[in-house]
């Protein structure tokens, strides 16, 4: 990247969950504002994947799929000029309860056995697209944070990762 950020792509729930723990152990440093707790805190506003109500989107639903979710999934970042709204905007004062919820987010998706997740203002939204979507948005905001320990990551399927060097396995 040209700003000297490294280039996350995970593949499974269980690989953010690896880096997550990677980092919470050996320690980071931040390129920007936020801690490892923020960013988990924003990622996981969202909360748990539940069914929706219906299948079908409304109208308006669709529409903001389609100018928000589908463009992030095609172009890999979201439309230009947006900005974050205030309320998942995290507050300095994020603690590990936000770590440890977005950990056990990423859980419960990696095993949601619906079809479709209620995806709040974009209506039902595609279990893969929501999955894509996360780990994507999840890539984007960890590749923020430094390892302050290096650890040589081997993928081993659907169990994520493994780190070598004595602090996760």
């Amino acid at each position: 990247m040209s700003d000297g950020r490294r280039q996350l792509n995970f593949k499974s729930e269980d690989d953010a969950i690896a880096e997550i723990d990677r980092l919470r152990v050996g320690g980071y440093a931040q390129r920007k504002n936020w801690t490892l707790p923020m960013i988990c805190w924003h990622l996981g506003a969202a909360g748990s994947p539940k069914p929706p109500a219906s299948s079908a989107p409304t109208p308006e639903q669709a529409d903001r799929k389609r100018k928000f979710i589908d463009v992030i999934l095609r172009e890999g970042r979201p439309p230009t000029g947006f900005e974050a709204p205030p309320h998942i905007t995290p507050k300095a004062d994020c603690g590990d309860d936000a770590v440890l919820k977005f950990r056990q987010v990423l859980k419960e998706l990696r095993d949601y056995p619906h079809a479709l997740v209620d995806f709040g203002p974009f209506g039902p939204v595609s279990t893969d697209e929501v999955r894509k979507l996360t780990l994507m948005h999840a890539g984007h905001h960890v590749s923020f944070l430094d390892p302050k320990q290096s650890g040589t990551r081997r993928s081993r399927g659907r169990s994520g990762c493994e780190y070598e060097g004595g602090f996760i396995r």
